[in-house]
């Protein structure tokens, strides 16, 4: 007699569903050959960038603008600035700015958005300093200032001052789930003191962790206590796992290193060394505690894509796309370990592709698109865990931002005359510069 008990019956049950389920996960997530390019459009100035990617596959960056107006800034007479902007169903949408006394417009970008929908970057504010003139008005002055913008509502939240009395620069750059957002403000140490004994006026950046929900404003320290030191967050997963780059004077070496952080204990910093260089960047950070970035090798000088394993504190460079020009950053990576970045392809003209580093592999994404699309895809910044992934380009003369989404099948293979140039875009483009721009000391003015 044949007897099955409805025990066994809901084992094998669960059993197969677990099976489906993991197979349903292992296809969600593809290594793909081939990919579908969009191009997120721009608004009415000459270019865009994109730079933060949602599991929705909303992607948030930043859009040249041109508007007619009293304040002269470019030699025809019009005002240039910057938009954040989100791209959503087929929209790219201007996610708007703070307001600035007696300017019609300012700058905003956005660089990271969550599965909220609440995106995080910055917008020029007009702000009192703290002073008066001499008819004792308050005297005003412009300043960015972190900002998260609420997609569904088109509302735009500047984070608070972390000195009311005295504005400071400031910027958000990551944001999980949990509604924190990391990021770093101008502060002056307040015993800083120069070698007479006298206070110093000296701006260093500070990373920062922001609760939306508490409105609770929390500085982080540095590595080894040192007031000297700049200090940035650069990525915050769900677990509130933070990582970000201290740039400070190392036995009379300049150096940046990479740190970690968490939320739970906000003044314990954690040094990660990587390569052995005096120079390494962080970008990115996933669910497991992997972290990526772009480390110079004390061997060959070279600066490497890397990935750093938090759990079993293993360091891999990731390589390049040409051997002999080695030269490679990352600066996104999804949960599934995928990871993306640029590379440098050719020296004269000084060209970069786009990368996908997966299984092992790095592969040259713009040999995965279309012939005939137009585009050089220069670099990706974020991959999301479907692996569609976000970057930037050349797309008819400008810079431009893409959607890239995986396809079955293998992409045709071109002519690799078709494929490069491009290469006057400066690697990194203006995320990085916008970054750097902010990352050292400043006097006050």
């Amino acid at each position: 007699m044949f007897v099955i008990s409805m025990k066994n019956i809901l084992k094998k049950a669960c059993s197969a569903l677990s099976v489906l389920i993991t197979l349903t996960i292992s296809l969600a997530v593809f290594s793909a050959d081939n990919y579908q390019v969009t191009d997120l459009g721009k608004f009415d100035g000459n270019n865009a960038e994109s730079f933060a990617i949602n599991e929705q596959g909303v992607i948030v960056g930043l859009s040249n603008v041109v508007r007619s107006s009293n304040v002269i800034l470019l030699p025809n007479g019009d005002l240039n600035i910057n938009h954040a902007f989100v791209y959503q169903n087929d929209l790219l949408i201007d996610l708007g700015f703070l307001t600035i006394e007696g300017i019609p417009e300012g700058n905003s970008a956005a660089y990271g958005i969550n599965n909220n929908n609440i995106a995080v970057g910055f917008s020029t504010q007009t702000l009192e300093n703290g002073e008066v003139d001499d008819d004792g008005d308050p005297i005003l002055i412009d300043v960015n200032v972190g900002t998260y913008y609420d997609i569904a509502n088109l509302t735009v939240n500047p984070l608070p001052q972390v000195d009311p009395g005295s504005p400071r620069e400031a910027r958000a750059i990551s944001i999980n789930d949990n509604n924190i957002i990391v990021g770093f403000a101008n502060l002056d140490p307040p015993d800083d003191a120069d070698a007479n004994g006298d206070p110093l006026s000296t701006l260093f950046d500070r990373g920062f962790f922001y609760d939306i929900a508490s409105d609770q404003m929390t500085i982080i320290g540095t590595l080894d206590n040192d007031d000297t030191a700049t200090v940035v967050l650069r990525a915050i997963n769900n677990d509130g796992f933070a990582v970000g780059v201290s740039s400070q004077v190392v036995d009379g070496r300049d150096t940046r290193q990479v740190f970690t952080v968490d939320l739970s204990d906000p003044s314990n910093l954690t040094l990660v060394q990587i390569f052995g260089g005096l120079v390494q960047l962080a970008w990115d950070v996933n669910s497991s505690q992997k972290i990526v970035g772009s480390a110079i090798t004390e061997t060959s000088g070279d600066l490497e894509a890397f990935v750093h394993d938090v759990q079993t504190g293993t360091t891999t460079s990731l390589g390049s796309l040409n051997d002999n020009l080695p030269f490679s950053e990352a600066f996104g990576i999804n949960d599934s370990d995928q990871i993306v970045g640029t590379s440098q392809v050719q020296s004269s003209p000084r060209t970069t592709h786009a990368f996908i580093f997966e299984n092992g592999t790095m592969k040259d994404l713009s040999k995965l698109i279309g012939c005939d699309t137009g585009w050089i895809i220069q670099e990706a910044r974020a991959i999301n865990n479907s692996g569609v992934i976000t970057g930037n380009g050349i797309f008819q003369g400008e810079r431009r931002a893409f959607a890239l989404t995986p396809l079955a099948g293998t992409a045709p293979d071109c002519d690799d005359s078709g494929s490069g140039g491009g290469g006057s875009i400066p690697l990194g483009g203006l995320y990085s510069l916008l970054l750097l721009s902010f990352f050292g000391k400043r006097n006050k003015h």
